[in-house]
Formats: C-alpha cells, sequence, structure tokens
C-alpha cells in the first residue's frame, strides 16, 4: 500500500472513530504502542512503518474530530439571546415568511472566542442584507437538535459539518459600511446570482438542477481560492 494511500485511509478512519461511533483517544494510543512494538522487529521494518504510520495518522485524525465535536458541544453552552458581531458569507435563502443568511462570527456578547465560527440567522422577508457586509445583529439563539429516530436526517451534523454553531432568530439588524471579504469573492458572489437570475428567467421552474451545478462549481473554486490565499 502506497503511504498516501495509508495516509488517506488513516485520515478517515480516525475520522469515524470520532464522529459516527464517539471512541475515545485511549484505544488508540494504546494501538500506537503496540505500533512501536512491532517496529523493533527489524525483519518487518518496512509493514511495521506503514502500521505506524495509518496509526499516526489515526490518531491526528481522531484528536482533530474529537476537539472540534468538544468545540462544538461547549462554545455555545447556555447561550440565549445574544449579540453578534461579524460579516454575511451566504445567503439570502428565502421561504414563505422570512430570509436565511448565514453569518461568519467576530464576536458574540463582545467576545471574541466565537471568532470564526458561523450561525444562521433568519430575518423578515423585507430585510435585505449585502453579500459580505458587516452587521450586527441581537437575537435568540437555538442549538440544532440531533436526529432522534434511526436513519432520519440529522440537521445538527449537518451544520456541523459547515461549521454551523446553531441559528439565530433576528430581533434588531444594524448594518454597516464595512465589508468583511475581499473583492474576489464579492465580484464571484454577483457573477454566481446573475447567472442564478438569468436561469430562472429562460429555464423557469427547470433552473433548479442547473443552479445547484453552478453552486457546487461556485464552492468548490471558491475553496481552491481560499488555499491559494
Amino acid at each position: 500500500m502506497q503511504p498516501l494511500t495509508i495516509v488517506v485511509v488513516g485520515y478517515i478512519t480516525g475520522e469515524l472513530w470520532g464522529q459516527y461511533f464517539n471512541i475515545n483517544i485511549v484505544p488508540i494510543i494504546f494501538l500506537f504502542i503496540i505500533g512501536f512494538y512491532l517496529l523493533a522487529k527489524k525483519k518487518q521494518a518496512t509493514k511495521n512503518k506503514k502500521i505506524i504510520l495509518f496509526l499516526i495518522i489515526s490518531i491526528i485524525s481522531n484528536l482533530q474530530i474529537t476537539h472540534l465535536e468538544n468545540k462544538h458541544n461547549t462554545l455555545y453552552h447556555n447561550l440565549q439571546r445574544i449579540e453578534i458581531e461579524g460579516c454575511i458569507i451566504e445567503g439570502p435563502k428565502e421561504s414563505t415568511y422570512k430570509k436565511a443568511y448565514t453569518i461568519k462570527v467576530e464576536k458574540i456578547n463582545q467576545n471574541a472566542k466565537y471568532k470564526n465560527t458561523k450561525l444562521i440567522i433568519y430575518t423578515p422577508k423585507n430585510e435585505n442584507i449585502e453579500y459580505g457586509r458587516k452587521i450586527k445583529v441581537i437575537g435568540e439563539f437555538t442549538k440544532p437538535n440531533k436526529a432522534t429516530n434511526y436513519k432520519a436526517f440529522d440537521y445538527a451534523n449537518y451544520l456541523k459539518t459547515k461549521n454551523i454553531y446553531g441559528t439565530v432568530k433576528t430581533e434588531k439588524i444594524i448594518q454597516t459600511d464595512e465589508v468583511g471579504l475581499n473583492w474576489f469573492k464579492i465580484q464571484s458572489n454577483k457573477l454566481k446570482n446573475k447567472i442564478e437570475f438569468n436561469l430562472d428567467e429562460i429555464l423557469g421552474e427547470n433552473s433548479e438542477l442547473v443552479k445547484r451545478n453552478i453552486a457546487r462549481k461556485y464552492r468548490k473554486n471558491r475553496r481552491r481560492h481560499n488555499r491559494r490565499f
């Protein structure tokens, strides 16, 4: 097995242990000790090095997932009515009576420990917030509920994969003149919205599938840009 394959398999294994099976790090450390013991046998040095690599990557992955899990369980614990300072990075998504925006947090209740986490804020349908705009929001925080039925959609886990910690029903919104995103992201979002608008005009209801594909490509290109800068 090639080293890159070992790294990928090890990372996925550690992630599964931490996120889906909720296994703590103690048995992983035990396996790590066994790996060192196996490495001492020179006749199987190559094979043992691969085992060690697999175990190390699994431990790193497991520690990362465990840290994020603990962070999600404790960071927003016991918060109710909150004051948010942050930047709009997604939206709006409209429903019958409201709009949903994703905000990248800078501060919660004047505390910067929440920085770079995300929340979904719900606003009245007549509220318009520009993409990339820095805002202040006062509202009621709600932590997402986990799925209670087997194989049911788990909204909490879905939000966790996007680093979103919960939702906020807004009571007051103060928009500022500051922009929190770079020029490239602002222009990319304008282009995406323009394409989606034109698709709606041309294709009507049949544009939804096309829009999903465009949004997927847009997110992929944005991730590439973020890694580059």
